[in-house]
Order: structure tokens, then sequence, then C-alpha cells
């Protein structure tokens, strides 16, 4: 599932023959924002609008709207993961990172038999 403000990378080139209007359309291998996520009632299929591409607003089957492109055209882009402690999720350079319990130290016995 896509969301706003995610970074994905468009996998599929655009037919010419579904571009009605000139939109302009994403590019295969291109990367983009979302923009918006929106379901489409007549089959309930996906379309995203991305932020890096803005079209006039076209008559289509629903009214009168901006296209959005389907989402199977589109795959995330996933950051690298950062190390994480799995016990406490804190940043390895901080005091957390190690939460076992640790023994407290303990003091030698001077002078006394």
């Amino acid at each position: 599932m896509f969301h706003v403000g995610q970074k994905v990378e468009c996998i599929r080139k655009v037919n010419p023959s579904d571009v009605r209007y000139g939109e302009c359309v994403p590019l295969k291998g291109a990367i983009y924002t979302v923009r918006d996520v929106i379901a489409d009632d007549s089959d309930g299929s996906l379309g995203l609008r991305l932020e890096e591409i803005v079209n006039p607003p076209h008559r289509y089957r629903g009214g009168t709207s901006e296209c959005s492109f389907g989402q199977e055209g589109f795959r995330p882009i996933v950051d690298d993961k950062k190390k994480v402690s799995f016990t406490t999720g804190a940043d390895p350079d901080s005091e957390r990172w190690d939460n076992r319990k640790k023994q407290p130290a303990t003091r030698e016995r001077v002078g006394t038999v």
C-alpha cells in the first residue's frame, strides 16, 4: 500500500494510447513522491498522483479531475535500515543500546578476615 509522501520508482512505461489529453506521464526508472492516493470507484483499483507531475483536470468517467497513475506501475523506495537495538529501539551510540540488567559492582573487603 502506498501513502502520501512516500518515494516510489516508476517500473512500467506508460502506453501512449492511454494518454488522452496530452498529460505529462511518469518515466520508467524515475523516482517520484506520492502526492495523493486515489481509489477508482468503478473497479476498486488505486491510482497515484505525484508531486513532480501535476496535470490539469479533465473530464473522465467519474467526473472532472486530475489524472492518476495505476499503483501497479510503481514500487516503493526502501531506505537503508538504521541499525537499532532489538530490545529498546535505541541508537547504538546511546546509553540505552544495551538494556540487559547489569550486576552491581562488588566491593572488595579489605582488612577483615
